[in-house]
């Protein structure tokens, strides 16, 4: 058994992703990336999801936060790519200013909700999402 029986064990988790988040913030989206793994697993592995970690998640994704997934999804939905409306690859060389609402139209705009099991992810900002993991929090 568990040695601390008063401590729920998803709020030890939720407690070590905040605390690496605030330690080290350079690598939230390392951190936010394992703990939604977690909570995934979680959820899947269990006929009764947890109320509490999937409250976690949800705090989380209305702060801004990301997984390198989203992060990856990103650039189509702005419209980057070969078939995309910008029609430009998204790589390092692109400038921050390629990323404005005005070069990434109707994306920018709708953003993107997709039903993923019982949860959703949202796009409030994919731009930011593509800024902060650069470093450039672009305002």
């Amino acid at each position: 058994m568990f040695p601390f029986s008063n401590v729920e064990l998803t709020d030890l988790l939720a407690f070590a992703y905040f605390a690496q988040a605030r330690c080290n913030p350079a690598h939230t989206i390392d951190y936010f990336t394992s703990f939604y793994t977690v909570c995934q697993m979680v959820t899947t592995m269990t006929d009764e999801p947890s109320q509490t970690l999937q409250s976690f998640v949800f705090d989380e994704r209305e702060r801004g936060r990301f997984t390198h997934e989203d992060f990856q999804e990103a650039p189509a939905i702005l419209g980057f790519g070969v078939g995309g409306t910008l029609g430009v690859e998204y790589d390092d060389d692109v400038p921050d200013e390629r990323c404005t609402p005005a070069q990434c139209g109707d994306a920018w705009e709708s953003g993107s909700v997709e039903k993923v099991g019982t949860s959703e992810r949202r796009w409030h900002d994919p731009r930011t999402c593509l800024l902060d993991a650069r470093g450039t929090f672009g305002d």
